[in-house]
């Protein structure tokens, strides 16, 4: 049995795993995918006449990127979705098994969740509840 006030990500791909999936009726389940931020330093690093010297060999040699521009290059956007696309799929496979959902099932409780919280009127819980995410509404000081 899993119970909780709300699950992030990594708490709810441990909860799915349990035979029960408590929520608190206020609660909510957020997945989100996968993804990342990065920081590029060049435009600053020119005000301040850091001048940069980089050797590097090959396509997907993104490490020193930040250094060199202001935003992200193709290679290097091509090879993070590719990560993070496999890594998305992993977790939406194993999810979508320990719950018995369908992958695009659980895949659309993040792509598509404005909307689904609109149709369960705002409440998220309620949402995670239709999408079939958990198995019972209910404050922990109820769940036995």
């Amino acid at each position: 049995m899993a119970a909780a006030d709300d699950y992030g990500q990594p708490q709810y791909y441990l909860a799915a795993h349990a035979d029960e999936v408590f929520l608190h009726p206020m609660g909510l389940v957020l997945l989100e995918g996968f993804g990342g931020y990065r920081r590029h330093y060049k435009e600053g690093l020119d005000k301040l006449g850091v001048e940069m010297h980089v050797f590097r060999v090959g396509e997907y040699k993104s490490a020193v990127e930040p250094y060199l521009r202001n935003d992200m290059s193709r290679e290097t956007k091509e090879a993070l979705l590719d990560v993070y696309g496999d890594l998305w799929r992993s977790y939406v496979a194993d999810v979508a098994a320990a719950r018995k959902l369908a992958p695009d099932d659980v895949a659309a409780m993040a792509d598509g969740f404005t909307e689904r919280l609109r149709a369960a009127e705002g409440d998220p819980a309620r949402m995670a509840k239709d999408g079939r995410l958990v198995d019972r509404l209910a404050p922990r000081d109820e769940v036995r």
